[in-house]
């Protein structure tokens, strides 16, 4: 019984028994998407078609003299293979194996997706020539570390790496006595360097994480304060921004320089790209205004300096938001982040009257105001998030006194709202007449916060001075360090932004910011 002859077809009509598969090797990439390669006669160019040293190539594979993958399993005897006479054809009613038939080989520039096509005439119906490449096993017990390649079905083949290529046929219900070919015409194979195959969900490897050069976590130093660290948005991420005052006499000149600063983020040390001093920048401003009778007093006086405060901010060219936050019993929002005008109209419209004067609405409005929590009037509505690299500044104007931590109204204790204000980066001013029992809370927070100021006056004092230290805190001069992430993710992450300074007169600074990067 004579078996049927295995032919590969590829651009010519088989001869003799012999046939032609691809190419041996591809000279170069013609587009980016969908790349068809071109032949070459070197089968060390970009992506080659290699025989190798096993039975089943030595004995069925061979290159030509234009570097073309010949397959032959016919009888014949102008191959290199240990046996005379090695092809014979297929066999009817057969599922046949060739294991390591060629490798198929990257040696361009990048990873590619490769996979090939045939015409429909390429074989019988009847016939079946599968490729495989040897792997983990599939569904089929029979395939066991075989796994076939279907056609137009991407392989990732990454640079420099090699698949070994097998082929099956299944020749059940085929007639092993009938001459005519098996497999004939043209099959092309197709290499995609913008495939989607090597896509598996793997975030891949950790960004590199060079050493900080100091520890993070050593002890603030209340010469350094950071105002803000975030993304650039103008610059676009992963280039981040972090805005640093050092309170020292060469930093408030403006003489340290990149040599004086370490950035660490998320543990991991940065190279810093360039160190500006500048004044402004933008900022965001919440003031939290307590409008309860007791307030009836200063509270005109109070209303036209946060007003004045404002316009001299927008005169000077800052970029600034304002908001409003409020409290009589329950805490409203009466204005989001606007701009001067609409955010001096929500002022103008505070009146001091009725109210339970309490530290505890107080704190819950301190809260509300740095983004922690929602009111409790009408809506619960919640402030914006504060801009990213954006200075963030909280001025609470209240005369609410000392407050009964079990009080059940009580939402927040005084410790967490202090945890708000610096895990933020918030900058806080405390207002409040005197005669009060507000110092009792307010001065205690001032104090205890990483950046905190008090300010008390009497009750019909000229409040301009206390305004221009606002304005002067949130206007001075401070230095921005310009760095690229090592971690360019955009997963949303909160990342942690130690910064080292070496004053020479003060010696090491150290303060800790934090930004959210954004999510994709």
């Amino acid at each position: 019984m004579k078996r049927r002859t295995f032919i590969l077809g590829a651009g010519a009509a088989s001869v003799g028994g012999s046939a032609l598969l691809g190419t041996g090797a591809f000279s170069r990439v013609e587009s980016q998407r969908n790349v068809t390669i071109q032949v070459a006669e070197d089968p060390n160019a970009y992506l080659g078609l290699q025989p190798l040293e096993t039975p089943n190539s030595m004995n069925y594979v061979d290159l030509d003299e234009q570097g073309h993958l010949q397959i032959d399993v016919s009888e014949h005897d102008d191959f290199d293979g240990p046996d005379a006479e090695p092809g014979e054809g297929v066999n009817s009613d057969s599922q046949t194996w060739f294991d390591g038939m060629f490798d198929i080989c990257n040696q361009g520039k990048e990873d590619v997706c490769v996979s090939y096509t045939a015409p429909d005439d390429f074989g019988r119906e009847d016939a079946e020539l599968i490729f495989y490449y040897e792997g983990d096993s599939d569904d089929d017990p029979t395939t066991s570390g075989r796994i076939d390649i279907e056609e137009g079905e991407p392989l990732p083949l990454p640079l420099g790496e090699c698949v070994t290529i097998g082929l099956r046929t299944e020749t059940f219900g085929v007639d092993a006595t009938d001459d005519a070919p098996l497999f004939d015409g043209e099959a092309t194979l197709v290499a995609d360097v913008d495939g989607d195959c090597f896509d598996t969900g793997d975030p891949g490897p950790e960004p590199e994480c060079p050493d900080c050069g100091f520890t993070p976590g050593s002890p603030d130093d209340p010469f350094s304060n950071l105002l803000s660290v975030g993304p650039d948005m103008g610059a676009g991420f992963p280039a981040v921004d972090a805005r640093v005052r050092v309170d020292t006499p060469a930093g408030n000149a403006g003489d340290l320089t990149a040599s004086e600063f370490a950035v660490c983020e998320d543990g991991c040390g940065q190279t810093i790209e360039n160190v500006a001093f500048e004044s402004g920048g933008a900022v965001d401003i919440v003031v939290v205004f307590d409008d309860t009778g007791s307030m009836f007093g200063p509270i005109d006086d109070l209303k036209s300096e946060v007003n004045s405060f404002t316009t001299e901010l927008e005169n000077e060219g800052v970029d600034a938001r304002y908001a409003l936050v409020s409290f009589k019993d329950i805490v409203e929002v009466d204005t989001d982040f606007t701009d001067a005008g609409s955010f001096q109209t929500a002022v103008d419209g505070l009146i001091a009257d009725g109210g339970d004067d309490s530290q505890e609405d107080n704190l819950d409005a301190l809260a509300v105001g740095t983004g922690n929590a929602a009111a409790q009037q009408g809506d619960g509505a919640e402030l914006s998030d504060f801009r990213p690299g954006a200075q963030r500044v909280l001025i609470d104007i209240t005369d609410a006194g000392a407050h009964d931590e079990t009080d059940p109204r009580t939402r927040f204790s005084q410790s967490e709202v202090e945890g708000f204000i610096d895990d933020g980066n918030v900058s806080y001013y405390a207002v409040a007449p005197d005669a009060t029992d507000a110092d009792v809370n307010k001065r205690d927070i001032a104090d205890n916060v990483d950046d905190g100021t008090w300010f008390e006056f009497s009750i019909g004092a000229d409040l301009t001075p206390i305004i221009d230290d606002i304005t002067t805190g949130i206007t001075e001069e401070a230095y921005v360090l310009s760095y690229t992430t090592t971690n360019p993710l955009t997963d949303g992450s909160s990342r942690p932004v130690d910064v080292q300074i070496d004053d020479p007169d003060e010696g090491t600074l150290y303060e800790q910011g934090s930004y959210t990067a954004p999510s994709s």
